[in-house]
Parts: C-alpha cells; sequence; structure tokens
C-alpha cells in the first residue's frame, strides 16, 4: 500500500523505506517464534523420554497379559493386536 502511495505522490519515500523494515522486522520475528515451537517440541519429547508406546486397547483387556494390570508397563503392540494367521499351504499336484 505504501509503494502505491510513493507512485501515486501521496508520501515520501522515507515512509515507504520505514514500512518495508517493519515487515522485514516482523518477518524475522515470525521465523524466529517457528523456531522456537519446533524446540519447544522437541523439548517435549526429551522430557517424554524420546518417545512412548500407543495404547491400542483399554487397562482391561492388558489387566490379562502377563505382567499386566494397571501400574504395569505398556505392552508390545503385538501383545496387544491378535496376530495374523498364516495361509494355509496348498496341496501338492
Amino acid at each position: 500500500m505504501a509503494v502505491a502511495q510513493y507512485r501515486g505522490g501521496l508520501c515520501d519515500f522515507n515512509r515507504v523505506a520505514l514500512v518495508e523494515q517493519n515487515l522485514v522486522q516482523q518477518q524475522d520475528l515470525l521465523a524466529q517464534s517457528r523456531g522456537e515451537i519446533s524446540l519447544g517440541l522437541i523439548d517435549v519429547y526429551k522430557a517424554l523420554g524420546g518417545g512412548w508406546q500407543i495404547r491400542c486397547a483399554p487397562a482391561s483387556v492388558t489387566a490379562g497379559l502377563p505382567g499386566g494390570g494397571p501400574a504395569a508397563a505398556t505392552p508390545d503392540i503385538g501383545e496387544v493386536l491378535p496376530q495374523p494367521r498364516p495361509e494355509p499351504i496348498p496341496p501338492a499336484k
């Protein structure tokens, strides 16, 4: 808008330069904020021990597993979900 006003003779170049300088400063702050978001997310992952396992079943299902129960560690995904059945071998001809 300031450039259009400058071209129309409604403002001087100092105003255009000031608006451009403000734009660059705001873009720099935006880039810094996005970087801080990423660093904050990394801190959260570190605080959680670098990773975690997702529970796919309620606690009542995992309680019946060996070592299960409310205070037990989260079981591996293979312990909670049924294992796929092997496909039958076709008879020889």
